[in-house]
């Protein structure tokens, strides 16, 4: 039953997201029953010579407390395309830590999409550190339907020589008197590009909620090249928002 509700189902509204979660092969289903106190630790080591696209799909249940450290990492030489798409569905009152660190060879491309699904009161952390690939997409958002659910990114990105970086991070705000914060921080050296965006999207019936996006970049090269784009999507009255962002050399 929960591989068919959850397993089956196609959260894809970008092309590559969609891609990878047509030609997935491998990856982790984990399903955390109601009222459990777990902490994990997963080190995903990959081939930098393979191509692959993965899917992870983790179910919390009701009232249970969750942390998990992850890091992605490569050995040998290869230029593989890595993709991995997270989806994460909270039940009522959970709390989530979620780190995740990646250092991914630099001759690698690769892509990564994490969606948290949260209902009433549920709380989730993520951190993510990125330094890796020579190529990538990080996307994260979440989708607070529920009640009174909090949501906190923060993020750091590090890139340098040629390195290119498309860095993603939204919430959708459904339920009433949510609360979301998405801080993200980048350090761009030599020709690498950095990009950060992403939306606070406030939905109507979202009353009494309130969202905050901030990001800033720090230039360390003449050559570097920096770009942020958030944004704020405000359909009612009764709510609380707003950006932040700099770039500095």
């Amino acid at each position: 039953g929960l591989l068919q509700k959850y397993m089956d189902i196609e959260y894809s509204d970008d092309r590559i997201e969609y891609l990878i979660n047509a030609g997935w092969q491998n990856g982790m289903f984990m399903h955390i029953p109601d009222k459990s106190r777990i902490r994990l630790t997963i080190e995903n080591v990959s081939n930098a010579s393979y191509s692959f696209a993965m899917k992870d799909v983790i179910i919390i249940g009701d009232d249970s407390d969750v942390e998990i450290q992850c890091s992605d990492t490569n050995y040998g030489d290869g230029n593989g395309v890595q993709g991995r798409n997270i989806y994460i569905f909270m039940g009522k009152r959970s709390k989530l830590v979620y780190s995740r660190i990646q250092d991914k060879s630099m001759s690698v491309r690769g892509a990564t999409f994490m969606k948290v699904h949260m209902d009433d009161f549920s709380e989730a952390t993520i951190f993510h550190t990125d330094h890796g690939f020579e190529h990538s997409i990080l996307s994260t958002e979440s989708y607070q339907y529920g009640t009174g659910t909090k949501y906190e990114v923060r993020g750091a990105s590090f890139t340098d020589n040629d390195q290119q970086a498309d860095i993603r991070d939204s919430t959708v705000q459904i339920g009433t008197g949510t609360v979301s914060n998405i801080i993200i921080r980048g350090i761009v050296k030599g020709k690498s590009v950095t990009m950060q965006r992403g939306n606070i999207d406030l939905r109507e019936e979202s009353k009494k909620s309130q969202g905050y996006y901030d990001t800033r970049i720090l230039l360390l090269s003449k050559e570097a090249f920096a770009n942020t784009k958030p944004a704020l999507l405000i359909n009612n009255n009764d709510t609380k928002s707003k950006p932040a962002s700099a770039i500095s050399d």
